[in-house]
């Protein structure tokens, strides 16, 4: 999977750029949860989390969270 993601630089600059999505399953996820997260954090891709038939949920950096609600 591919996103677009718009980071601004400064107010005048924004970059956009494509970024994959990575996937894993919860398993994968709970057994190496401190390597996701800091993956996360350290280049902001998102990870999408399966969990079997349920539905999936994505693991997203708190900057890109909170660039998302607007608040960053």
């Amino acid at each position: 999977m591919r996103f677009l993601k718009s980071i601004w630089i400064n107010k005048y600059v924004l970059v956009v750029a494509f970024f994959s999505w990575e996937q894993i399953t919860y398993t994968e996820a709970r057994r190496k949860l401190r390597s996701v997260m800091e993956a996360v954090c350290a280049d902001y891709s998102p990870v999408v989390i399966t969990r079997g038939k349920k539905d999936a949920v994505v693991m997203i950096s708190l900057d890109d969270y909170e660039s998302w609600k607007g608040e960053g």
